[in-house]
């Protein structure tokens, strides 16, 4: 399907409609919630999703108590849970592990930080209680083109979006359909300054997850971050964003390392794992560098990342929490995008780009291993969470495979398909994490 958007974003700037006017929204269905009461969005006739109002946002379900006899206990009332709105402390029942731990909502904006909206699940469409997101509108009056827009994409980590201004010009998109197009289907989410077309990745490296959604920086332009291989290839938009991606991420992960590195030290963890945190992060510099290069050697413009927000990065510290990250993020995660960089390096057919995914391959593989010596360490320091992380790993060899992405063409560039990411990650969970784990216990 040819995405005609700009085209059509053209035609009704030469007909008098100024950039910050839309057409799209004229008239707009009300959405409620489950209970009835009004939540301050609409849907507009082409499936965009904008806020007209701030709303108050209905309180949870509630949810049942802690009695005591939990496996694990973060809190023991609701006063412990100090670090969002509303905290509660709740009881909860995971596959092989009770927990009596913190919830947190939030009800309106006011309990959130400047530039944030409080915006429930059923409506952001990313489920569970009302959090925080980043707004840099809080309702129709806000905005030139009275669209303040809600926008949602899946990251392969976790979600990432919030609310801003829809805007004629530059915007290139308004809902996921005006993204399907020869590359694949990609998310309509916001890209600097515009809601744009974005393809996610959530490997190879190690995410810098916050709320359980990946942060990154956006794309600023500017030379200093990247490190240009030279690629014999034609400069591909394509590529261009999917690098532009893999960058993003891979400069987050120098954050990562950086709050693992305070949760290693809190935790009294031996030199020789601060000091692969601390190598690790430069590694993660250098992984940036690389594909900072390479967005704008396809792109044909020097890009590198502008601030990264870091306000609310480190969650509460607590042994378990600390174990479930090091499993999810980088005991699986990062052999997993090990594995895949490997895959990509074999199918690679320029020998620049060969030799960078070769050496981030070898980093990550590192990383892994770094992981997996913080894993058996913190075990031997709280064997307690053995069966907890037992269960965790155990439910991790069920992860479901990669988003879909790019076509099968672009192997020879380094970008595998999703079908050969798939199956790398088959591979690598079968024959290298199962054994990993059942050595380990």
């Amino acid at each position: 399907m040819t995405d005609l958007r700009p085209l059509r974003l053209l035609l009704l700037a030469a007909v008098g409609c100024p950039a910050g006017t839309t057409l799209d929204c004229a008239t707009p269905e009300t959405l409620v919630y489950a209970n009835g009461e009004p939540t301050g969005f609409v849907r507009c006739a082409d499936g965009a999703i904008n806020r007209t109002e701030a709303l108050p946002v209905p309180p949870p379900a509630e949810l049942p108590r802690c009695n005591g006899d939990e496996m694990h206990r973060d809190c023991d009332r609701d006063e412990d849970c100090a670090d969002g709105p509303n905290g509660l402390c709740a009881h909860f029942d995971q596959e092989a592990a009770t927990v009596c731990g913190c919830t947190y909502h939030c009800t309106d904006d006011a309990d959130c930080a400047r530039g944030e909206a409080c915006i429930a699940g059923e409506v952001s469409g990313a489920g569970g209680n009302a959090a925080c997101w980043p707004a840099s509108c809080d309702a129709a009056a806000d905005c030139p083109s009275a669209e303040c827009g809600l926008s949602l994409t899946f990251t392969g980590c976790g979600y990432s979006g919030g609310l801003d201004c829809r805007d004629a010009l530059p915007d290139t998109c308004r809902v996921d359909d005006d993204c399907v197009g020869p590359g694949g289907h990609a998310e309509c989410g916001r890209e600097g300054a515009a809601f744009a077309c974005i393809r996610h990745d959530c490997s190879p490296g190690r995410p810098l997850l916050i709320a359980a959604r990946a942060r990154v920086a956006a794309a600023v332009a500017r030379a200093d971050w990247s490190e240009p291989p030279s690629p014999a290839a034609t400069v591909e938009a394509e590529l261009a964003a999917h690098w532009r991606s893999i960058a993003a991420l891979e400069h987050a992960s120098i954050a990562s390392f950086a709050r693992f590195t305070l949760q290693l030290l809190a935790l009294g963890a031996p030199a020789e794992l601060v000091l692969g945190a601390q190598e690790a992060a430069a590694d993660e510099v250098r992984h940036a560098q690389f594909a900072y290069g390479l967005a704008s050697a396809y792109g044909g413009a020097a890009v590198g990342p502008g601030p990264l927000v870091l306000h609310d990065a480190m969650p509460p510290l607590d042994a378990a929490g600390v174990l479930a990250a090091l499993i999810d993020e980088a005991c699986v995660g990062e052999t997993l995008g090990a594995a895949e960089a490997f895959a990509a390096a074999e199918g690679c057919a320029d020998a620049a780009i060969r030799a960078g995914l070769l050496n981030l391959a070898e980093d990550e593989a590192r990383h892994a291993a770094l992981a997996w010596r913080t894993l058996t360490w913190l075990l031997a320091v709280h064997p307690e969470l053995r069966d907890f992380a037992r269960a965790r790993l155990a439910a991790m060899l069920k992860r479901p495979e990669p988003p879909a992405s790019f076509a099968p063409d672009h192997a020879q560039h380094g970008v595998p398909s999703h079908a050969a990411r798939a199956a790398v990650h088959r591979h690598a969970l079968s024959t290298v994490v199962s054994p990993v784990l059942h050595a380990l216990f």
